[in-house]
């Protein structure tokens, strides 16, 4: 977490997924404020559908295993696509069909988050650390409702407009990070395991799996692995000591 990789992610995921949680709670309140929306039977449809959309969120993560694509190549669509929607709802409401599509692209870029991160936390710090980080990174959907909390009963809340154009501005700026800050590389440097007995561990399996190579010894699978591009898993050489509670592996 100490890493430029991991804030940029959280900062980009922030940005981005804002646009999808606004829609949720106010696609119904826009319709209301457009005569020709103005009807609650469809309003419930266009959000049930666009429910169904959000659930559709597979459709990114089978782009992302793609052997032609990147995260950076799907991500950025995704981006490219909200700041599109968001700069352009002045147009959309005026016409159902189109009201209807534009909500249902937001909620499906909206899910999109969900199978994105985690795919670029497994790329970037390997299978057995992904699961971990994405507890934390996960927090910037709290964060964004947070922050929906303050603008929403501003007076720059009141306009559903302007808010939307604020989230295509997030989108565009989210796209800036990733094309120009973010690494798609995945991290070469030390692994840290946070456990206070990893040490003491550590010693007691390296005394039942010693190595014929002098002076090296072999840390098991099961405490560190990583998940090479071949998809094979292999052990670490464990190379120096603790530092406070990390275990540190290279």
């Amino acid at each position: 977490m100490k890493t430029s990789q991991f804030w940029l992610l959280y900062l980009m995921a922030f940005m981005s997924v804002f646009q999808g949680y606004y829609t949720l709670n106010v696609y119904k309140a826009l319709g209301y404020t457009e005569p020709i929306l103005m009807d609650d039977a469809y309003l419930t449809q266009v959000g049930s559908v666009a429910a169904m959309m959000g659930a559709m969120r597979f459709a990114w993560s089978a782009a992302m295993d793609m052997d032609s694509t990147t995260f950076k190549q799907v991500y950025g669509t995704l981006l490219v696509v909200q700041a599109i929607l968001g700069a352009t709802i002045g147009f959309a409401v005026q016409g159902r069909t189109t009201y209807a599509i534009w909500i249902c692209l937001m909620l499906f870029t909206e899910g999109g988050h969900f199978t994105l991160m985690p795919n670029a936390l497994r790329l970037i710090y390997g299978q057995e650390s992904a699961s971990t980080i994405y507890g934390v990174v996960f927090t910037f959907t709290g964060v964004a409702n947070l922050l929906m909390l303050v603008i929403v009963p501003s007076t720059f809340g009141q306009s559903y407009i302007k808010v939307y154009h604020l989230t295509a501005v997030f989108s565009v700026v989210a796209l800036v990070l990733l094309l120009t800050c973010f690494k798609e590389e995945r991290l070469s440097s030390a692994v840290f395991i946070k456990t206070d007995e990893s040490q003491d561990e550590c010693q007691k399996l390296e005394t039942d799996n010693k190595t014929e190579q002098k002076g090296a010894s072999v840390m098991p699978d099961r405490l560190v692995q990583i998940l090479h591009p071949d998809g094979d898993q292999k052990s670490l050489n464990r190379n120096t000591a603790t530092d406070d509670n990390y275990l540190v592996v290279k």
